[in-house]
């Protein structure tokens, strides 16, 4: 099972529940409703549907490859009349240029550490060579991801209380390998009986690294932002979002 399919394996009876309501989803589809420009889009790691949902409600039509089966199936659940297709598949396997229409998709988009949790280099640079087949000529792909914390990187380590209720506490242990790029964040959540363990195993990659991905694939670097919002990217951005086209 990959990375990204064993995450939505723990985490899709939570999901919902701890990410379904970000402050920046508004944000997010009114980018994506405008990068796609009213062609179709394929996300990649929809999760349960978070932007799937309301960028369809925009008039566009989504393509969501999914490769957990529990994630899958809980999106399905959620549509009604969106035109929302589900595929079951890895991204970095998959031919997503066979999901879209002759002409490719308008956009492509990965959003939170979507692409990290493919966790090879190779895996993840087959996800976005594919993903660039699977563009029109003059589509764009969008990335979703975390700047790597430097102090992390350095420490090999970190914990912390992520959680607290009532009735609940969830805390937090992440231990990184920077021979490897591999992070392992682990979430312990005690609520007065077993606790539940929630795993995210990730490859993470600089802005940089990426770049020379998307290059690998055929693209080239068009914006770059802090996030969502739109604020620019500079040395204190913790994560970025970035856009390229051929």
């Amino acid at each position: 099972m990959t990375g990204s399919a064993a995450y939505g394996e723990h985490w899709a009876e939570v999901y919902d529940e701890w990410f379904g309501r970000l402050d920046d989803t508004e944000y997010a589809v009114a980018v994506l409703a405008e990068l796609a420009d009213g062609r179709e889009a394929l996300e990649i790691g929809p999760g349960t549907g978070r932007l799937t949902l309301p960028l369809a409600r925009t008039g566009i039509e989504v393509t969501a490859v999914e490769a957990s089966p529990s994630m899958a199936r809980k999106l399905r659940d959620k549509v009604v009349d969106e035109p929302i297709r589900v595929v079951d598949g890895d991204a970095a396997v998959i031919q997503l240029a066979e999901l879209g229409p002759a002409v490719g998709f308008g956009l492509v988009y990965l959003s939170c550490n979507t692409l990290f949790q493919l966790c090879t280099q190779e895996s993840q640079v087959d996800c976005i060579a594919r993903a660039a087949e699977a563009l029109r000529p003059d589509g764009v792909l969008v990335v979703e991801a975390s700047v790597p914390d430097v102090a992390l990187l350095h420490s090999g380590s970190k914990h912390g209380v992520r959680q607290v209720g009532a009735d609940r506490v969830a805390i937090t242990q992440i231990r990184v390998d920077v021979a490897t790029q591999r992070q392992v964040t682990t979430t312990v959540v005690l609520d007065g009986g077993p606790p539940t363990v929630l795993p995210v195993v990730e490859r993470y990659i600089s802005p940089a690294e990426l770049d020379l991905m998307a290059r690998l694939g055929g693209l080239g670097l068009g914006e770059r932002w802090s996030g969502w919002e739109g604020r620019p990217f500079d040395s204190r951005s913790t994560g970025h979002v970035s856009v390229y086209s051929r």
